[in-house]
C-alpha cells in the first residue's frame, strides 16, 4: 500500500515540473523571430539590400506581421544585423518565400546568393522563389482586409502557382539544379501588383545567373516543354 501512496505523491509531484517546462519552452520560443518571407533589393549604396517579415503573436491573441530591413554584403549577415534591430533572435527555420526585384535579378548574381542560401542547413530545399515588379520589400508591407497575413498570402499564392497556373518548377531545389545543368536556365513565377491585388502575371526567363525577359503562362509552358523534349534526346 505505501509503495502505491509513494508513486501516486511522486506522479502529483511531477505535474507542475510539466507545467513549469512547457511554460519555460513556451517563453524560449518567443524569443525567436521565425522568418517565413525574405526579399531582396538593390539600395541607394549598390548593396543588397534584404527585408524579412515573421508573424508575431500579441497579448490580444491577434497576430501581427513584423518587419525588418538591413543592407548586407555577404547572405550569411542577414539573421546578425537584423538580430541586432530586433528584440528577438532571428531564425530562417521558418522561412517559405524568397522574392527577388526585377532590378536585383537583372543585374547578375543571383546563382551566388541562392546557393549560399542552399547550403544553409536550417533552409528547407521547399522554399518558394519569385522575381516581382518594383521593390521586392515592399510586397511584404502590403497587408489589407483581403489578406491580413502577407506572409501567408505569398506563400499560398506560389504553392497554388505550382498546380494552377503554369508549370514553372520554383522551388530552391530546382532553381539550383537549373543554374548547375547545361539544358536548361531557371524560369521563375513573376509577380506585379495590379489595381491593389498581387497577381503572378508571366515568368522571368534566366540566362545563367541573369534575368533577361519575362514570358506569358503559356509560353513559359513551352519553355517547360522543350526542355523536357531536350532533356529525353540527351
Amino acid at each position: 500500500m505505501k509503495k502505491y501512496i509513494v508513486i501516486i505523491i511522486l506522479v502529483l509531484a511531477m505535474l507542475p515540473l510539466g507545467g513549469c517546462l512547457h511554460q519555460a519552452n513556451k517563453e524560449e520560443l518567443e524569443n525567436f523571430g521565425l522568418i517565413e518571407v525574405m526579399a531582396y533589393d538593390i539600395s541607394k549604396q549598390e548593396r543588397a539590400k534584404v527585408t524579412v517579415a515573421y508573424p508575431e503573436s500579441l497579448p490580444t491573441n491577434e497576430i501581427k506581421t513584423k518587419i525588418y530591413s538591413t543592407e548586407i554584403d555577404l547572405t550569411h549577415e542577414a539573421l546578425k544585423k537584423i538580430s541586432r534591430k530586433s528584440d528577438k533572435s532571428m531564425h530562417f527555420g521558418q522561412l517559405r518565400v524568397i522574392l527577388f526585384s526585377e532590378d536585383f535579378a537583372r543585374q547578375g548574381g543571383f546563382e551566388k546568393i541562392i546557393k549560399d542560401i542552399y547550403q544553409d542547413p536550417v533552409i528547407s530545399n521547399n522554399v518558394s522563389i519569385a522575381i516581382v515588379k518594383g521593390q521586392a520589400g515592399d510586397y511584404l508591407t502590403d497587408e489589407s482586409p483581403e489578406r491580413p497575413l502577407i506572409t501567408t498570402f505569398l506563400s499560398d499564392l506560389l504553392m497554388a502557382q505550382r498546380t494552377k497556373i503554369f508549370n514553372v518548377n520554383s522551388t530552391l531545389h530546382d532553381i539550383v539544379y537549373h543554374l548547375t545543368n547545361e539544358i536548361s536556365d531557371p524560369l521563375l513565377p513573376y509577380v506585379e501588383k495590379r489595381n491593389k491585388e498581387i497577381e503572378i502575371t508571366g515568368a522571368a526567363v534566366f540566362k545563367k545567373d541573369r534575368m533577361i525577359d519575362i514570358v506569358a503562362p503559356w509560353e513559359a509552358n513551352l519553355i517547360n516543354a522543350l526542355a523536357d523534349q531536350k532533356k529525353l534526346q540527351e
